[in-house]
């Protein structure tokens, strides 16, 4: 299990909103889980998107489409 941090940013003008820290075996399911996080509480996909930072430096954003 690797380390990830996700940072949560409006559409609008990328303004970060919430960060939080997940374990997960790759950056697949550490998209899948911070989307699964969002959804719960409350984060809209339509409105919100985030960006996964590994350990290691890595580092990929999730832009979801507005809806």
């Amino acid at each position: 299990m690797n380390g990830y941090t996700v940072e949560i940013a409006t559409h609008a003008h990328f303004a970060l909103v919430w960060e939080f820290e997940l374990k997960a075996a790759s950056m697949d399911e550490a998209a899948f889980l911070a989307e699964g996080w969002m959804e719960n509480n409350g984060f809209s996909l339509c409105y919100f998107t985030y960006i996964i930072n590994q350990a290691n430096g890595v580092r990929e954003a999730f832009i979801t489409p507005d809806c």
